[in-house]
């Protein structure tokens, strides 16, 4: 059992450890809790108990999770939309707690995309650029000067 070093005494004489820098999870509001839990069980019902846990792209669950925010705005009550609203924002938390690494679920990466993307943009601009100076003998630059000194690849 851990021991923090520090113990409450109740009115009663009972004794606990100290709940300083614990999470104060009887804060949590049960009953709005309870409505989530509701949307919960439709999606088990429909996808099976805890397919979410599996990890959902974030692009799907921001898409959701938008759509039901607009519905929310516009009125409309056909579903419990901020319940679904809840439900994509801790599927969301799900992704970067447990499949951080799994860019096919952790999607909107945008740092680590923007920077894939330019490495490979500038691997294959100056691939191609290689290969026409190759064929042609001269290196073609944006406005249609023609250089022909391999110094301005650099």
């Amino acid at each position: 059992m851990n021991d923090s070093g520090q113990k409450r005494v109740f009115p009663t004489g009972a004794m606990r450890d100290s709940a300083e820098d614990k999470p104060m999870m009887e804060l949590l509001p049960l009953d709005i809790l309870m409505r989530v839990s509701e949307w919960y069980t439709l999606g088990a019902k429909k996808y099976g108990d805890n397919n979410w846990r599996k990890g959902q792209p974030i692009s799907a669950c921001v898409g959701s999770l938008l759509r039901h925010l607009t519905k929310h705005l516009m009125g409309q009550t056909d579903e419990d939309h901020l319940s679904a609203i809840v439900f994509n924002a801790l599927s969301m938390m799900n992704v970067d707690m447990y499949h951080r690494e799994d860019m096919r679920v952790n999607d909107l990466n945008y740092l680590e995309q923007v920077k894939a993307k330019e490495e490979t943009s500038a691997f294959n601009n100056k691939y191609m650029i290689e290969k026409f100076y190759e064929e042609y003998g001269y290196y073609p630059f944006g406005n249609g000067n023609i250089h022909d000194n391999k110094e301005l690849m650099k």
